[in-house]
C-alpha cells in the first residue's frame, strides 16, 4: 500500500489499480529487493526497510529526480551504508538524487556536487572545491 501510494491517480474514487500500475509496483519492489516485505505492515519494518519502501514509493511517482531530507536519520550504521549504496545505484541509473543532510563528511565522500547554505554565505561546487573553501574551513574549525 505504501509503495502504491506513489502511483499517480491510484485508486481514484476507490477504483482499483490498473494492471500496468500494479506491474510497475511489483517491478519496483523487485528492483529494490523488498518484494518479500510486500505483505508486512509498514510499522513492523526496520528503519532501513522503511526508508527503502519510501524511496521505492517516490520512484513510482517519478523516475528522474528524488529529494531526500535527512534520509539516514535514526538508522544504524549498517542501514545507513545500505541506504547510501542504494542512493549511489539510483544516481548511476541516471536519477538525480538531492540529499539534504547535516552529515558533511558523508556529503564530501559521496556527493558529486555540494550546495552549502549558511546564514550569511553559501557554496556550490564539487566536493574537491568545497574542501578547499573558506566555508568548509570555518565549519571544520568550529567542530574542533
Amino acid at each position: 500500500e505504501v509503495v502504491s501510494s506513489g502511483i499517480a491517480g491510484r485508486g481514484f474514487f476507490g477504483l482499483p489499480l490498473t494492471k500496468a500500475k500494479r506491474r510497475k509496483i511489483y517491478e519496483k519492489l523487485k528492483e529494490f529487493e523488498i518484494s518479500d516485505l510486500a505483505e508486512r505492515p509498514y510499522n513492523a519494518l526496520s528503519g532501513g526497510q522503511q526508508q527503502k519502501v519510501l524511496i521505492c514509493r517516490a520512484l513510482c511517482a517519478t523516475e528522474k529526480v528524488i529529494l531526500l531530507d535527512e534520509p539516514a536519520t535514526a538508522l544504524d550504521t549498517a542501514a545507513k551504508e545500505e541506504l547510501y549504496r542504494l542512493i549511489e545505484t539510483l544516481n548511476e541509473k541516471g536519477i538525480t538524487v538531492i540529499v539534504i543532510s547535516h552529515d558533511i563528511d558523508r556529503a564530501v565522500k559521496c556527493a558529486k556536487h555540494i550546495l552549502h547554505i549558511s546564514d550569511n554565505e553559501g557554496f556550490f561546487g564539487t566536493p574537491e572545491e568545497y574542501i578547499k573553501s573558506e566555508l568548509y574551513e570555518k565549519l571544520r574549525g568550529a567542530q574542533n
